[in-house]
């Protein structure tokens, strides 16, 4: 709950601190993503399942193609096509 509540202070947060900047040329984007392969899950017990997680160079793509965009992407929400979690063999 703590860090559903956090994440949508901050989206909150920026989306107002947009409209507040953006006369003064500045961009800020909101980017949500889901699961995403990373070393996060190298310490916990449970991994994503194959096909159910973001790839974090492909995110990384993703972010350089908003940032370099003309307008203001506001916010993106990217999600894998599968879903799941799966505890590590031992």
């Amino acid at each position: 709950a703590l860090y559903s509540a956090t994440k949508a202070g901050l989206r909150s947060f920026s989306l107002s601190l947009f409209e507040e900047v953006r006369r003064h040329g500045v961009k800020i984007s909101v980017i949500n993503p889901d699961i995403t392969d990373t070393p996060f899950f190298d310490r916990l017990k449970f991994s994503p399942k194959e096909g159910c997680h973001l790839i974090a160079e492909e995110l990384a793509q993703m972010i350089l193609h908003i940032l370099s965009y003309d307008g203001v992407i506001t916010e993106v929400t990217v999600r894998p096509l599968g879903s799941g979690v799966e505890m590590k063999k031992r």
